[in-house]
């Protein structure tokens, strides 16, 4: 049996000093803080569905004035962003 070394590893220790998602908050941040209560549930339902395509949460949310890539909709469902 060999025994492990306890002390993390200059990578693991850079990895974990970065925190969950680094960076400013994508968009749909900005889209919740101007939404009123109702239509950010509705978003929040929206971005929770896989059966809503990130075209279509485009699409709506141009429709009320905001200008949010599909990429920027991908990238939030999957965490990617600094987005709590």
């Amino acid at each position: 049996m060999t025994k492990q070394d306890p002390t993390p590893s200059a990578f693991a220790a850079a990895l974990a000093s970065q925190g969950a998602n680094p960076g400013p908050k994508c968009s749909i941040a900005k889209v919740r803080e101007e939404l009123d209560p109702h239509s950010m549930a509705d978003l929040e339902a929206a971005l929770a569905s896989p059966i809503v395509t990130a075209a279509a949460i485009v699409r709506g949310l141009k429709a009320l004035g905001f200008q949010v890539r599909a990429q920027t909709v991908l990238r939030h469902r999957k965490r990617e962003c600094a987005c709590p």
